[in-house]
């Protein structure tokens, strides 16, 4: 198996993972997602990032990182006892288009969008059988997974850099 899909099955079963953590409460989503107060301040943070030149905005006891292609990651320091560090897609992007909306909630969207187009595909196949869709059917389901793989990726290492930042 190639590295690109162990990789892909990595973040699939990690997400997985995270998604029924928080859904049912379990002390793995809080552990995965938060930081203690103690260990990353928001004047240190943004300092590293300044250092770093990443793009940022702060706003009140948030730090908004603006990233490439329209992802921002929103570190909140709000709660005194842990940091919430959040993704968003915002603007234009390539998996929601003007939506904006969490990378979470970006996969749901095009899962849902992919099992429409299924049925829609199916359907008109079957009514039209000249037409051969699976064609377009398989370009959006890998511009889905190459640009979700990026996203989550972006997400991801920016939340390791600032977790060793902080240490």
């Amino acid at each position: 198996m190639s590295k690109l899909w162990k990789l892909f099955i990595y973040l699939l079963l990690k997400f997985l993972r995270n998604f029924i953590a928080r859904k049912h409460n379990f002390p793995y989503a809080t552990r995965c997602k938060t930081f203690d107060q103690k260990i990353m301040g928001i004047d240190k943070t943004e300092e590293l990032l300044k250092k770093f030149d990443y793009k940022f905005e702060r706003k009140n006891n948030e730090l908004i990182v603006k990233m490439d292609f329209s992802q921002r990651m929103i570190i909140d320091f709000s709660d005194s006892e842990k940091i919430k560090i959040k993704d968003k897609l915002v603007g234009w992007n390539f998996l929601t288009g003007l939506i904006e909306m969490s990378i979470k909630n970006a996969t749901l969207y095009n899962f849902i969008g992919a099992i429409v187009m299924t049925f829609l595909f199916v359907y008109l196949d079957l009514e039209y059988s000249g037409i051969n869709l699976i064609f377009f059917f398989l370009i959006f389901i890998i511009w889905v997974i190459l640009w979700t793989m990026f996203y989550l990726v972006k997400a991801e290492s920016l939340k390791r850099t600032l977790i060793s930042w902080n240490e």
